[in-house]
């Protein structure tokens, strides 16, 4: 990697951490308090009303994945701030996996059930919400595409979501990639003025990939940017398999790319080519 991509690609993981940092603090402090009012028969509270810590019980599509590590981190953080107590599951990118979890951490009875479940399609969604809505448990599904949301969302009156802005993700990625352009030295490597890239997608039917993906290329042109892509490959947004690609790619390739864009941070770190990988 050349220093100038390795700056660049921490600031981005920083503010991306910072970003993600507030945002599951605000949600969650907004959760309790969504909780106490649809869960609690007491209706007022007084210094002798003990209140029981609430139990959130957490189901993430994969801790192989180093933002879903990190909302781990932050989510049991908020235990020594709260009244509340956290149990986070891996679901092992597997929605039978996943399944289990949900059906285990039902018979336990939490107060409130979050997830960042492993297929974000709408009958996937759906089948979810319904495993939960017999128990009359709230429940927030975070990253849920708006299109499905519209479709799911009258299935039960305790779950609410949080909404990607996935293209927009792909645009602020095009953003950069034309900054990078603006300096052809930097990007261009055998100066003919077109950007030769290889995409590390997340998985060929995942909304919000595809939705980034389509923010990307549309800045892209917008800017005047001649592409010509190499290959674009699902990697089931893990990082092993996308190294494994790309040392293949590299051995056909090998001089004719100029980036790897990869659909998640976590798809370019570990990647140890002379490339610019952003």
């Amino acid at each position: 990697m050349q220093p100038n991509t390795i700056i660049l690609f921490k600031v981005k993981w920083r503010a991306k951490m910072k970003i993600l940092r507030q945002t599951i603090k605000s949600v969650l402090v907004i959760l309790i308090i969504f909780v106490l009012i649809i869960n609690t028969e007491t209706k007022t509270f007084s210094s002798s009303n003990r209140i029981k810590p609430i139990k959130i019980g957490v189901i993430l599509f994969s801790l192989d994945n180093s933002i879903m590590r990190q909302l781990k981190q932050e989510l049991e953080n908020l235990q020594k701030e709260n009244q509340i107590k956290v149990s986070v599951f891996d679901a092992q990118n597997n929605v039978s996996v996943q399944n289990e979890i949900l059906d285990s951490l039902l018979k336990s009875n939490p107060d409130l059930i979050i997830t960042m479940p492993v297929n974000r399609k709408e009958n996937s969604v759906r089948d979810f919400i319904l495993r939960v809505r017999p128990y009359k448990i709230p429940l927030l599904m975070f990253d849920i595409p708006p299109e499905v949301v519209k479709k799911v969302s009258k299935d039960y009156d305790k779950v609410a979501f949080t909404i990607p802005d996935s293209e927009k993700a792909g645009e602020m990625q095009g953003e950069i990639i034309r900054d990078f352009w603006n300096n052809k030295s930097i990007i261009d490597k055998n100066g003919d003025g077109i950007l030769e890239y290889v995409l590390l997608g997340g998985n060929t039917d995942d909304i919000m990939a595809i939705q980034r993906t389509q923010g990307l290329i549309s800045t892209l042109e917008k800017s005047g940017i001649k592409t010509e892509i190499q290959q674009s490959v699902a990697t089931n947004w893990t990082k092993e398999i996308a190294k494994s690609y790309v040392e293949n790619i590299f051995l056909r390739y090998s001089s004719k790319i100029d980036a790897v864009i990869a659909n998640a941070d976590d798809l370019a770190a570990g990647q140890t080519h002379e490339i610019n990988l952003i």
